[in-house]
């Protein structure tokens, strides 16, 4: 309500007294001084005793300063000159409403429409008290009764479209919105409202065009905020950053507006400047708990992980209970490879909401990280029933599926989860793996390109690449996408990292370059035939490894320097990783360096064993199984060396160094001494040079040996590690190698078929070492 200029007239002198009164007091208002205003009607107060009108100025002047019960009190005065005032029955009422008085308020409004049915002052203002109160279909009917008396009430208009807003009747709503506008085209308030219901129906292009609307009636960063909220909605995330500026621009410290902004620069990949609007919007409202929330999520993405965290956890600090910080702490927890309390975060989000499929999923994937596939199986089952258009459970589901060897059923999980995402990059290079192991390799070549198409940087894939590529015998590129091994999914763990420059292959003549091992005790066997070519290079070598390892590696031709760990002191050109190396020497399979053997047994070493093994027999040095923490399927029952030991003439002597259980036919152990000291191999090396034939799973013992030239019979999984290749008896990295790959996953028998018959064709002498001096394994 409005203040009047002037009042009815009275007694002469107590009327210009009060005139100038009000009239100062309305210029001090002005001017921002409301203690001197209210100062200047204190000085008169007394005049208005008796005068209705002064006493209902008086009564809107406290209204309209903020002193409620003041103007209450006034306007009652004025209530009491005269019973039907209306204006001062309404004045009160919006009083009363503002002390939180409404029932009052609107029983005061109800004796006004008593004495006058048409008041649609007094109509409206019963429709905004009962709108108040809830009472949303007697408020719409005050609103309408008031309309048909005044339809040309713009204020009337918009309370109603806000109330019929609320009750879900949007394009009523949005109609009277549209009569306000045909009064007052420029309304910006009805521009606004008119912005949000279009926004509510999904018909966002003409809601951008309301909000504009609205922007450019009035100094309006609201309208800023929703246009940029629309963009969003449509993508246009540059369009809807510069609308958050607008808005900024107009209201500085405008938290919502910066953590808007943030959103729209994190989908444009600006990380440190979402980062930074965040931090912004903080400083400005601390107890933001989304921008806290959504300051994980990109401090996640920045692999500022610690940082990441502490940010959900402050949030939850404000909030407990805030579900989706919850999740991401879950998720984070996850991504640092702390299991069991990622673990734990999402059962703890079980326990309130047992059927949340992200709470499942991650249980699942936790679960699966802890070996307990068949556990997070369940999870992701569960997931699944939850929420059946789950993209992300049917991957999942599928790699647990994959896991357990189950490679059909995850080829129709990852089927599932592509008829719901069909350019899902991480679905399409799982399924390739999948396709892989099951022999579709032309297939799994093809889905995991198709996975790269979408996603080009994605290192999961590309190492996938690298396993089909190397395994079809496309060396070169193979070792390529091979160097995206550190960045992959449980990526292993890098030795050093060093600002060295990689060395590519470039001339190395003269230049010091430190070599580090990594991964497997076959990988090193395997890969450190490199070394020597380096040497022959010109180049000074050093390798960085496992001290056990030195004593055989320095049997190389030109062996290398060799270190335990970095001398901080010590310069050097260039470093590698040794697997990297074939990819530098960009290596083929007709440049692969395959000149055996390039490790050698110590000769004293040699002269011990020959005493303890003898020269009885035709002796087959046997392994069945390498590490019993990689779930690779390599490792044969120790049974299926039975039909070897029942050839004539035939000695088995196990190159196990952990005990076996004592099967049903002779295998000799060699004791706990065997590599018993702090150098490994050597005594097996020792003894491989005493043996005719070595026959193994896919172990080191089996790189051992074709490093050293012995004649070796891989037994090798249906479908093996990439290094053996796909198809093909003999492998380009071990000339003296015979390799024998299962016709079915997991039959192992039909392999020793294969195998006992190659060793009957060998020359087999008829003799046995006397059965006493065997042992058990």
């Amino acid at each position: 309500m409005s203040l009047p200029s002037a009042l009815a007239p009275t007694a002469k002198d107590q009327d210009n007294a009060l005139q100038l009164a009000v009239t100062q007091a309305l210029a001090a208002l002005e001017a921002g001084e409301p203690a001197r205003a209210r100062a200047h009607l204190d000085g008169v107060s007394a005049l208005v005793a008796g005068h209705e009108p002064a006493a209902r100025v008086f009564g809107l002047f406290h209204l309209n300063t903020g002193d409620y019960a003041a103007a209450v009190t006034w306007f009652e005065r004025a209530l009491a000159l005269r019973p039907d005032s209306a204006q001062a029955a309404a004045g009160r009422a919006v009083a009363l409403q503002r002390l939180n008085r409404p029932l009052e308020a609107l029983a005061g409004l109800e004796a006004v429409l008593r004495q006058d049915p048409e008041n649609h002052e007094a109509l409206h203002m019963s429709g905004v008290i009962l709108q108040s109160l809830g009472r949303s279909f007697e408020a719409l009917k005050a609103y309408d009764e008031a309309l048909l008396i005044k339809p040309d009430q713009c204020e009337i208009l918009l309370n109603r479209s806000t109330l019929l807003e609320q009750l879900g009747r949007l394009e009523e709503a949005l109609s009277s919105l549209d009569r306000v506008l045909a009064l007052k085209p420029d309304d910006p308030t009805a521009q606004f409202n008119r912005g949000c219901i279009l926004q509510k129906l999904g018909r966002l292009d003409e809601a951008l065009a309301a909000y504009e609307a609205a922007a450019l009636c009035g100094a309006n960063p609201e309208a800023w905020l929703n246009r940029g909220n629309v963009l969003q909605r449509l993508e246009r995330f540059a369009e809807a950053k510069a609308c958050y500026d607008g808005a900024l621009r107009l209201r500085p410290d405008y938290p919502q507006a910066r953590y808007n902004r943030a959103i729209a620069a994190q989908r444009l990949g600006q990380l440190g400047e979402a980062l930074a609007d965040l931090d912004a919007a903080l400083a400005q409202k601390p107890d933001y708990a989304e921008a806290l929330c959504n300051r994980g999520n990109i401090l996640g993405q920045l692999g500022r992980r610690e940082a990441a965290l502490a940010s959900y956890e402050r949030a939850l600090t404000i909030r407990p209970g805030f579900r989706q910080a919850e999740l991401n702490r879950a998720n984070i927890l996850f991504a640092l490879a702390r299991f069991e309390p990622a673990l734990a975060a999402a059962s703890a989000i079980l326990d309130q909401e047992p059927e949340h499929p992200q709470a499942l999923c991650i249980c699942g994937a936790a679960l699966q990280r802890l070996g307990k596939l068949d556990e997070a199986l369940l999870k992701f089952n569960a997931a699944i029933a939850a929420r059946p258009a789950y993209p992300e459970a049917w991957l999942n589901h599928g790699n647990v599926l994959q896991e357990l060897g189950r490679f059909e059923e995850a080829l129709a999980s990852y089927h599932q989860a592509l008829a719901l995402r069909p350019l899902y990059p991480e679905v399409l290079s799982s399924r390739g793996v999948a396709l892989k192991e099951l022999g579709r390799l032309d297939e799994a070549l093809a889905s995991i390109v198709a996975a790269l198409k979408l996603k080009p940087d994605y290192p999961d894939a590309r190492n996938n690449l690298s396993g089909l590529l190397l395994i079809l015998g496309d060396l070169k590129r193979g070792f390529a996408a091979f160097e995206s091994r550190w960045e992959r999914s449980n990526a292993p763990r890098r030795t050093i990292i060093s600002p060295l420059p990689t060395w590519n292959g470039e001339e190395i003549g003269g230049r010091r370059i430190l070599v580090w091992d990594e991964q497997g005790l076959g990988d090193l066997i395997q890969f450190c035939r490199y070394l020597p070519l380096l040497v022959a290079r010109g180049a000074k070598v050093t390798l960085l490894g496992r001290k056990s390892m030195f004593r055989l590696i320095k049997t190389l031709p030109a062996a290398p320097r060799f270190v335990e760990a970095i001398d901080d002191h010590e310069h050097y050109d260039y470093q590698i990783a040794l697997m990297s190396l074939p990819y530098a020497f960009g290596t083929t399979l007709e440049t692969v360096p395959a000149a055996v053997p390039y490790l050698h047994a110590e000769p004293q070493r040699v002269a011990e064993w020959a005493a303890r093994i003898g020269d009885e027999g035709f002796r087959i040095g046997i392994c069945r199984r390498g590490n019993l923490n990689i779930n690779l399927e390599r490792s044969v029952p120790l049974e299926s060396f039975g039909q070897l030991a029942a050839i004539e003439g035939v000695r088995l002597i196990s190159l196990a160094k952990d005990p076996e259980p004592a099967p049903d036919f002779p295998v000799e152990s060699l004791g706990p001494s065997l590599d018993g000291g702090a150098d490994a191999f050597i005594d097996t090396a020792a003894i491989m040079a005493h043996c005719h034939l070595i026959v193994t799973s896919d172990t080191s013992i089996a790189h051992l040996a074709g490093a050293l030239g012995r004649p070796v019979f891989l037994a090798l999984k249906y479908m093996p590690d990439w290094r053996w290749l796909a198809t093909g008896e003999y492998s380009p990295w071990y000339p003296t190698m015979r390799l024998f790959l299962q016709k079915k996953r997991g039959d192992w028998e039909p392999v020793f078929d294969e195998i006992a018959e190659a060793v009957r064709a060998l020359p087999i002498p008829r003799s046995k070492r006397p059965p006493e001096k065997r042992g058990a394994a």
